[in-house]
């Protein structure tokens, strides 16, 4: 998608652009960078490339110094900085040796960087603002965003967002009993991001729930996922992760299912 790739902007230039519900503004002086965001909840389709504007003097401007002659400018999309509770459309079982896939659309969020390769992050603007909540146990839980969007199990259904990485959840029950699917955690600081036809994706990821009492075994590929012609890797994870780990990627039901 052009939109990732680096453009530039001249000296005392206003450039606007548009990802999904967010639009930004950015001016080059001769020695700051200025920049301003909105957010338009009914405008989540739209994608437009950077266009010269006017600079709108109403918004609120966040102000950084500028080094160098560099007018080079790049989005990077990256993951959220906190992990993301998942819940399916309704409620689902998965009997014990059996798997399901899934596939999450995750709002990223827009690092704008300036300068050669992308050398100086300005900030980092959030295309959709996501409510908090707590995953777990009160004294052993971890504060989370939650997804307005369930997860799907079909790719059809997931509908087009400019501004949405499509990450791949399979869930498999590896324990004695009966898995009630209705929240689970993804940590997505370990996710890289893809380039893909319609959408950006993440790598898979694969939950083993072994049990309530058992903390589930996680697993992150290390390559793109198949299907919508995956192309190149665009962002790397915040935290790159080679291999499993165990965490308590389910709630045990007995409470906090309603958070």
């Amino acid at each position: 998608m052009d939109i990732w790739r680096p453009f530039k902007i001249e000296q005392d230039q206003c450039l606007s652009w548009q990802i999904g519900p967010l639009k930004l503004w950015l001016q080059r002086t001769e020695n700051e960078w200025h920049l301003a965001s909105e957010r338009a909840p009914e405008e989540e389709d739209a994608l437009g490339p950077a266009t010269p504007c006017n600079k709108p003097e109403q918004m609120q401007w966040k102000r950084w110094t500028a080094s160098g002659e560099s007018n080079l400018v790049q989005n990077i999309p990256v993951m959220p900085d906190r992990s993301i509770i998942v819940r399916p459309e309704t409620p689902l079982t998965i009997p014990h040796g059996n798997q399901a896939l899934f596939y999450v659309t995750i709002p990223v969020w827009v690092r704008v960087a300036v300068g050669q390769n992308a050398q100086m992050t300005l900030c980092e603007e959030p295309t959709v603002i996501l409510s908090h909540s707590w995953f777990g146990q009160p004294t052993a839980g971890e504060l989370c965003y939650s997804l307005r969007t369930s997860a799907r199990r079909t790719l059809d259904r997931l509908g087009r967002r400019p501004h949405g990485a499509v990450c791949p959840v399979r869930v498999q029950n590896g324990a004695a009993a009966q898995l009630e699917f209705q929240r689970l955690c993804v940590q997505v600081n370990h996710l890289n991001i893809y380039a893909g036809k319609g959408h950006l994706w993440t790598n898979e990821v694969k939950v083993t729930y072994k049990g309530e009492e058992r903390p589930s075994e996680i697993d992150f590929a290390q390559r793109s996922p198949t299907g919508d012609d995956v192309g190149e890797l665009i962002t790397e994870a915040r935290e790159p992760l080679s291999r499993g780990f165990m965490q308590k990627g389910f709630d045990t039901f007995k409470s906090f299912t309603g958070m």
